[in-house]
């Protein structure tokens, strides 16, 4: 994507970490004001969101998607990362089973195996 290139004079780490901190609020469903760097153009096959700089390109592009369902934040509370959710029934729950995932099954295990889980 044109801009997020780090050679390119518009590449700017601080861009990229806000951007992040407004998309994993958008998916938790916290407002969020995308300013006025965000336009909106009616079209035939309904609105279209546009936006100024690659941040906002890709916010505009993420809320008009028809897909929307299937971008998620990791359970974990120590994550919170964004993810897309290919599953076929849409269940993942973490960004990767092989880290987020396995962390809270092993938690979960260990729970069940104490000896006051019963209790």
């Amino acid at each position: 994507m044109r801009g997020w290139e780090r050679s390119g004079p518009a590449y700017v780490p601080e861009a990229a970490r806000e951007f992040r901190e407004r998309l994993r609020a958008v998916l938790i469903g916290e407002p969020v004001s995308l300013g006025a760097t965000v336009t909106v153009r009616l079209e035939p096959g309904g609105p279209r969101l546009e936006g100024v700089g690659p941040a906002e390109r890709v916010l505009a592009l993420i809320a008009g998607a028809t897909s929307w369902d299937r971008v998620k934040v990791c359970s974990a509370e120590d994550c919170r990362w964004a993810f897309y959710d290919a599953s076929r029934n849409h269940s993942r729950t973490w960004c990767s089973m092989s880290d987020c995932g396995n962390k809270a099954k092993a938690r979960a295990f260990r729970a069940r195996q104490s000896p006051n889980a019963g209790a």
